[in-house]
């Protein structure tokens, strides 16, 4: 889809405010904040200070929201930072920064309530691409970040505009918070399993090997449109669109200095850093119930991928299972159970059928097995077979950390 058609058909109702601005940048930042407030002067004299290194000229679109049914102790803190921040519309920051505030937090401006940070995310990319389109815009590039993360001075530089990727993610730190001491423990574990997960996941060979913040991504603005945006999902829209992505083109890992996401509780969200750590802290003692997968799922994983694979060139089913079982270390049973609750050998008849290519054939795969079925792939290993482990004990068996 091109954007012209994406801005025409699918972009939110704000994408209007583009016809009001006469401004012109180089780069833009979007910025969901929901019960933000401390946070968001940090973020933005870090994002001033990234500004004057690249000598460049930034707009930090911030999508100040509330979903309907939120506490009222959330809309009394986004309201104090509407007017913080000077109130909704485009404000001069400083010589390099400029602020474009979006209120979706005021009464009548809600964001329903089975709606949340994926849809604030969607309002401000689609403004950047109006913005793009519109000519007001020169970067392809739209960044993301939120509200609890400051961004070291390369933070625009690193990433290259003839780069052909379709999204990059940025090198990121946790950082404790003094504030909450018990949370310490709990942050380190919780990005001990994000880079454990993706280490797994490289092992193995898939290519949805990346890590899905939505505070450390940069998506081209194309490819987003091609994709149809950030779905509005209330979690997890980072893991979602990234999957997206990832089955129109390729990924990256970016380089550089980090950013700095802050480790905290949070309930903001049913599940993601703020709610796993709120669970962790919970626990009366983290570090002795804290558990990995098993990394025998991430070889299993590598086998099936290798599989699909040859699958590709030979199209013969039973060729296919003959080397699955040869040397696979799950059971008859958890394999079939693999196989039918997954729906793979469906896909794989839709795959032939669909080319006589054996490349076409092997991303039709590669697009079917994408992020959430490699996920439900290493759930049901877990669940059926091998559960998952002290954490100590799957970092030491696991032939793809490096412990030195």
């Amino acid at each position: 889809m091109s954007i012209e058609g994406y801005l025409s058909h699918y972009a939110e109702a704000e994408v209007s405010l583009v016809s009001t601005l006469t401004e012109r940048w180089q780069y833009a930042v979007v910025v969901p904040c929901c019960d933000e407030f401390d946070g968001v002067p940090p973020l933005l004299a870090s994002l001033e200070r990234a500004a004057l290194s690249s000598a460049a000229n930034a707009v930090v679109v911030l999508v100040v929201n509330g979903r309907e049914d939120a506490a009222e102790s959330v809309h009394e803190t986004n309201a104090r930072l509407i007017n913080q921040l000077g109130g909704a519309g485009l404000h001069s920051h400083s010589s390099r920064l400029d602020l474009l505030v979006i209120d979706r937090a005021s009464p009548q401006l809600r964001l329903p309530s089975r709606q949340g940070v994926g849809l604030a995310r969607k309002i401000g990319c689609d403004v950047v691409t109006a913005l793009h389109q519109a000519g007001r815009l020169a970067s392809r590039w739209i960044w993301t970040t939120d509200g609890d993360v400051e961004v070291p001075a390369d933070y625009f530089t690193t990433v290259q505009e003839h780069s052909e990727s379709v999204a990059i993610n940025l090198p990121f730190v946790h950082v404790e918070l003094p504030s909450q001491p018990r949370a310490a423990a709990a942050i380190r574990l919780y990005d001990l399993s994000l880079r454990y997960y993706v280490a797994g996941l490289k092992h193995a060979a898939s290519p949805y090997a990346f890590h899905t913040i939505g505070s450390t991504m940069v998506v081209r603005i194309d490819a987003y449109a091609k994709v149809r945006g950030f779905p509005r999902r209330q979690a997890a829209e980072d893991f979602h669109l990234l999957s997206k992505l990832a089955k129109v083109g390729s990924v990256a890992t970016g380089r550089g200095a980090p950013l700095r996401v802050q480790g905290r509780v949070s309930d903001r969200v049913p599940f993601g850093t703020g709610a796993a750590v709120s669970k962790l802290v919970a626990q009366e003692d983290p570090e002795a119930s804290f558990l990995l997968y098993d990394p025998r799922c991430f070889d299993e994983l590598k086998l099936w991928l290798s599989a699909f694979e040859g699958y590709a060139m030979h199209r013969d089913e039973l060729e296919w299972r003959n080397q699955i079982a040869a040397t696979s270390g799950l059971s008859e049973q958890v394999r079939e159970h693999a196989v039918s609750d997954l729906k793979i050998l469906p896909a794989m008849q839709r795959a032939v059928s669909a080319s006589a290519s054996n490349s076409v054939v092997s991303r039709h795969l590669e697009t079917w097995f994408d992020g959430l079925k490699t996920l439900r792939f290493i759930h049901l290993l877990r669940d059926q077979q091998w559960p998952k482990l002290p954490w100590r004990e799957a970092i030491t068996k696991a032939p793809f950390m490096d412990l030195e």
